[in-house]
């Protein structure tokens, strides 16, 4: 193991019963607004996500409350296992190389692939008609496969809006979200370490803030119609890959959306009107 990089499960904040908590949703309050989660609250303590044994049970990322983690598949019917250290079974991850910078992982496997998200709720008192999304892809372990074919290794981007079948409770896991390729993260072929004897033979752990393991990726979407009071919910997707999967993560997210530019622009110049010295006669 590279004694430089550590792998740490998040805890679940729980109930006094022991219960799975979802996270709140976060209030977007103004057109244009930026919102952001670098993720380094995540904890570095050994437990259980309570809850993620079933699949479609959303239950609270800690240190990132406004953001959620979901089982979508997997033989395991208990919940995911933690491990303090890398390992290659299907899991989510506290992923770094410092305590203080963190970023949230998923590995995929036969036994567990999830689902990582966040919903906004628009009460900016606008209709909202695109949003950028942006992030930092960072991988911390490649795949791997015992023959010679590689094949890359992908989670999934999707978003949705709430008012169908798609609900606060439901959309880590939800059909009827769209799908972004924009925005997936990717770990190409080319990483595919050919010939691996096992998951860990040869080592197959990177340094996800090193120059070819951490890309920036960012994309817009338009011609939305985001109703005041309506969610949004953003999703990545993980599965289980061929052979041994890649540890993905997902770090510096930021988020904003804006109306149409006639609207925009009105709201700009009103604001400028406001801020500009009164004529004195």
């Amino acid at each position: 193991m590279n004694p430089n990089i550590t792998f740490v499960l998040p805890f679940l904040a729980m109930t006094a019963a022991g219960l799975p908590m979802a996270s709140a949703a976060i209030s977007y309050t103004a057109e244009g607004l930026l919102v952001t989660q670098n993720f380094n609250a995540l904890p570095a303590v050994n437990t259980t996500l309570v809850g993620t044994g079933v699949v479609g049970i959303q239950v609270a990322l800690p240190g990132a409350s406004d953001w959620e983690v979901a089982r979508r598949g997997g033989s395991a019917t208990t919940d995911t296992a933690i491990n303090v250290a890398y390992s290659t079974g299907g899991r989510f991850y506290s992923a770094g190389s410092a305590v203080s910078d963190r970023a949230v992982a998923a590995l995929g496997s036969g036994t567990f692939f999830g689902a990582v998200g966040t919903s906004l709720v628009n009460n900016s008192g606008a209709t909202l008609t695109s949003f950028t999304v942006s992030y930092a892809h960072e991988i911390w372990a490649v795949q791997g496969t015992g023959t010679q074919n590689a094949a890359e290794d992908r989670m999934a981007f999707a978003y949705g809006f709430s008012g169908g079948t798609a609900t606060a409770a439901n959309y880590l896991t939800n059909s009827s979200l769209i799908a972004l390729a924009d925005l997936d993260a990717v770990s190409p072929a080319s990483n595919m370490v050919l010939g691996a004897a096992s998951g860990d033979n040869p080592n197959r752990q990177r340094d996800g803030n090193s120059a070819g393991f951490r890309t920036l990726k960012t994309a817009t979407v338009s011609g939305i119609s985001w109703e005041p009071g309506a969610s949004l919910y953003l999703r990545w997707s993980d599965s289980d890959s061929p052979g041994f999967d890649a540890t993905q993560g997902i770090d510096d997210f930021a988020f904003s959306a804006v109306p149409e530019p006639s609207v925009w622009i009105s709201v700009m110049v009103g604001a400028a009107a406001v801020l500009l010295p009164r004529r004195r006669w």
